[in-house]
This record gives structure tokens, C-alpha cells and sequence, in this order.
């Protein structure tokens, strides 16, 4: 238990008197477990065949989904967690798609009404198995509604890998299990000083992923995170800075702490780490020049590519924070500028947006992401805050860009239904800025208005003010 090593199963045969003994152990706890002791009803051979089936599972050189074609028929629930594991373990994504990895993952499902075999590891195990592979949403929906009903009740047998591969699995394929996640939460609050850094990371990552409310779970992490630090490598430092400042979960001793810890290893963190631990900091309002200046010139250097998302998150982080880096935003536009194509409309709005909101917007650089915007294969996936971001950036650097605007006038009149109260009060600051009279969009603005009305803020109504102080001059007759 204690050896960090991989704990097996284990079929023993036993007289009647002493199996009526385990009988009456199961459920009982030894030093905080819960004992689990069941009576098989497989034959001495069956048993035997599962587990030679077991061990040639767990062989890399063998081909999975061909023995569970061949011996699909013999296999128990141990049998199930294993394949399924294995073959995420692989990572051969595209083995998801196929009717074989279909099959299986179908058949375990109805495995659960007639065998009991499936324990704490075997659910957590398949959970994560499914979660890396690409499979189609329903099949692995089917799976993970069999795994809550059947978590539920032995939570309490979860060890800290099995809560942190179910949790991350949850969140890593977006399939909701409330009720599921909130006894993980109150499990790993239990035991989070058993949980290892890497856990740590999964669990917080999940629920802020996933957008779940979990104040108890993080104050606990949060401790335990402080306590253990020096333990962190640079992924877990940048996966718990992400977490929190995405749950906006406040908690000035944990940044702190992983500041301390990340200028330590800086040497150690690649370009991807580096944009998630700076993008936390800047979320939760932790950033500082003695962690962002040291960070900035580390990328200046860098001469790795950086994803079209982790220059999102870098401009952001750096925007947000209010912390100038001319030479990183020179770095950052001429990466923007090479690999625009491959941007999502989440990305390019928010690259536009840390560039207005930094001062460093260029002529040059906002003409090709006012290209991309305008584009009809970028603006029909633009989302309401996408499409306000990207008319108030161009607005807020005073960048004239007429052909985005219109396409961005006609998505916001069809999306009108969709905007938040912030976001129909940054269009149409934008509008007004930019000297725009288009009396449509500013009517279809107002009628959504009264929907919203209670959700503005104080920033909204200024905006909204700029934007009638404008229309009484440009529009006395609307």
C-alpha cells in the first residue's frame, strides 16, 4: 500500500466457514480503507483464463482489440479495465473511431448489470482509458453514466490516482456527473494529504475545466499545494496557477508559494507551461514584475513555435497585467502574423484584444487579423464576446477597418439573442468609436438591452453613456 507500486487482484479459494467470515469483513475498515471482499462465481479455469487474459493485455506488443475479438466472450470486469486502459495508454487516438473500440466499450457498459467486479481502480482506469481516445460522444456518455452509478456508492475506496484519472477524465471529454464529481470533491478534501503533485494539478484543472463550484476542494489543495511545493515540477506549478485563476479562486499564499517555486525552476518550464502558469497569475491578479519580467525575456529568446493558443494566452496575461514587454509583443505579433490561419476565433479576439489593451497594436499586424476576421469561414464561428473584443480592440487603437466591421455588424444582428450585457455595451462602444452611423445595429442593440438590464455594471453603463452622447451628434433622429 505504502511502496508506490501497482497493486494487482487476487482470487483465493477458500473453505465455506471462512468465506462466511469475509462475508461479514466487507465493508469493514483497516487504518482508513475499506476492506472489499466478494465471493466469485467463476470456476477455478474461468478464473485462471482471466487472468492469463490480464497478463497478455498488459503485454505492449500485443494487439488489444484482436484479443477481444477472439476472447471477448471470457472477459471479467478486470479484463474490461485493462483493455480499456491499455489502449489509451497507447495513445493511438484514431483507434477510437473504429467498430471494434465501439464495440468494447458498449459491451462493458452493459457489463455492469451483471458483474460486480468493477472496484475503485477498474472504474477510475476506464475512465481515463475513454477520455484518450477520439470515440464517438454517446458511446463513451454510456460508459461514464455506468461508471457514476456504479462510483457512488464505493467512493470511499477511490485511492488519490483513481479520484485524480476520474476527475480528469470528466473534464478532459466535457460529460457533466454532478453528483459524481461533488463525492470526488468531498473525498479528496478528506484525504488531500495522500494526494501527490501531479493529483493536485489533475483535480484542481478538472473542476476549473469544468467550471464547478468546489470552495472546500480548493481551500484544502490550496494548503496542501503550500505545504508540498518544493515538490512540484514546472507542469504542476503552471496546471495549479491555471486552475485557480480560471476558477477565480482567490489564494494569495498558494501564488505566492508557486512564484517562488516557478522562478526556481524557470529553466525547467517549456513554452506551453509557460503560458498556462502566467495566464493564471494574470487571472487571479497575482502577477508581479519579479515573476513576468524574468518570464518575458525567456521568451523573447525562445526560438520554439508557440500554439496559436498559448500566444493567446501569453498577450492576455501580459495585457491583463498591466506589466509593459514591447520586445515580447514584437516576438508575439510576428509569431501571430505567420501562423494566423491557424488561429480559432476565441484566439484571434483575444490577440487583438491584448494588443489594443497593451498599447501595441500595429497597423501592419491588425490588417491581416481584420482579413481573417472578415473571412466567412473565421466569422460564423465568432462567438458574442469574440465579436465585441475584436470591433473594440480595432476601435480602442483607433485602426480603421471597415470590411471586419460589416461582417462583424451582420453576425452580431443574427447573434443579437446571444450577447451578454457586457458584450452588446463593448459593440457598440466600438461602433460609436470607430464614427460608425449604422442606425440597424444600434436599434437591435437597444431592443436586447432591456433583457439585460439588471447584468450591467458600471463599466457597461459608461460605455453605453459614450455610446448616446455619440448618437445624439451623429444620429439626432434615431
Amino acid at each position: 500500500r505504502n511502496s508506490n507500486r501497482g497493486r494487482g487482484f487476487g482470487y483465493v479459494q477458500v473453505a465455506t466457514t471462512l468465506g462466511d467470515a469475509l462475508d461479514r469483513l466487507d465493508g469493514a475498515h483497516l487504518e482508513g480503507r475499506a476492506l472489499r471482499w466478494e465471493r466469485s462465481i467463476r470456476s477455478r479455469p474461468a478464473i485462471a483464463a482471466c487472468i492469463a487474459i490480464n497478463k497478455r493485455l498488459t503485454n505492449q506488443r500485443e494487439d488489444v482489440l484482436a484479443l477481444w475479438a477472439d476472447r471477448g466472450h471470457e472477459f471479467n470486469a478486470v479484463n474490461f479495465a485493462t483493455a480499456i486502459y491499455q489502449l489509451g495508454k497507447r495513445g493511438r487516438r484514431e483507434l477510437g473511431r473504429t467498430a471494434a473500440y465501439r464495440r468494447l466499450l458498449s459491451e462493458a457498459t452493459a457489463r455492469f448489470a451483471t458483474d460486480e467486479g468493477f472496484g475503485a481502480r477498474e472504474l477510475g482506469n476506464m475512465a481515463w482509458g475513454a477520455a484518450k481516445l477520439d470515440v464517438d460522444t454517446s458511446v463513451r456518455r454510456d460508459l461514464y453514466a455506468a461508471i457514476a452509478v456504479a462510483a457512488g456508492p464505493k467512493i470511499d475506496d477511490f485511492d488519490a490516482q483513481a479520484l485524480s484519472n476520474t476527475a480528469w477524465a470528466h473534464a478532459s471529454t466535457g460529460i457533466p456527473s454532478p453528483e459524481l464529481m461533488g463525492k470526488i470533491a468531498a473525498r479528496v478534501t478528506a484525504k488531500v494529504d495522500g494526494l501527490s503533485p501531479q493529483n493536485l494539478g489533475n483535480v484542481v484543472w478538472a473542476y476549473a475545466q469544468m467550471k464547478l463550484p468546489a470552495p472546500a476542494l480548493f481551500a484544502a489543495i490550496a494548503k496542501a499545494a503550500v505545504k508540498h511545493v518544493d515538490r512540484f515540477i514546472p507542469m504542476n506549478l503552471a496546471l495549479t496557477a491555471w486552475a485557480y485563476g480560471t476558477a477565480g479562486e482567490a489564494a494569495p499564499e498558494l501564488f505566492a508559494a508557486l512564484e517562488r517555486a516557478a522562478l526556481v525552476k524557470l529553466p525547467e518550464f517549456n513554452e506551453h507551461g509557460i503560458a498556462n502558469l502566467v495566464f493564471g497569475f494574470a487571472a487571479a491578479g497575482a502577477a508581479t514584475p519579479a515573476l513576468f519580467e524574468p518570464l518575458a525575456a525567456r521568451l523573447e529568446k525562445e526560438r520554439n513555435q508557440l500554439a496559436p493558443r498559448n500566444v493567446s494566452q501569453v498577450s492576455w496575461a501580459w495585457a491583463t497585467a498591466g506589466i509593459p514587454a514591447p520586445a515580447l509583443f514584437e516576438r508575439l505579433a510576428d509569431l501571430t502574423a505567420r501562423c494566423l490561419k491557424t488561429f480559432k476565433s476565441r484566439d484571434l479576439s483575444d490577440v487583438a484584444w491584448s494588443f489594443a489593451t497593451a498599447n501595441e497594436a500595429t497597423p501592419a499586424l491588425f490588417a491581416r487579423i481584420a482579413a481573417e476576421a472578415a473571412a466567412p469561414n473565421m466569422r460564423n464561428y465568432l462567438e458574442p464576446r469574440d465579436l465585441a473584443n475584436l470591433v473594440w480592440a480595432f476601435a480602442a487603437a483607433d485602426i480603421p477597418a471597415p470590411d471586419m466591421f460589416d461582417a462583424v455588424a451582420a453576425v452580431a444582428r443574427e447573434k443579437i439573442n446571444r450577447f451578454g450585457a457586457r458584450d452588446l455595451s463593448t459593440l457598440a462602444w466600438a461602433f460609436a468609436k470607430d464614427r460608425d452611423a449604422r442606425v440597424g445595429l444600434f436599434e437591435t442593440v437597444a431592443d436586447a438591452l432591456p433583457d439585460v438590464a439588471g447584468d450591467l455594471d458600471a463599466s457597461s453603463k459608461a460605455q453605453l453613456d459614450e455610446v448616446e452622447r455619440y448618437l445624439r451628434v451623429a444620429l439626432p433622429q434615431s
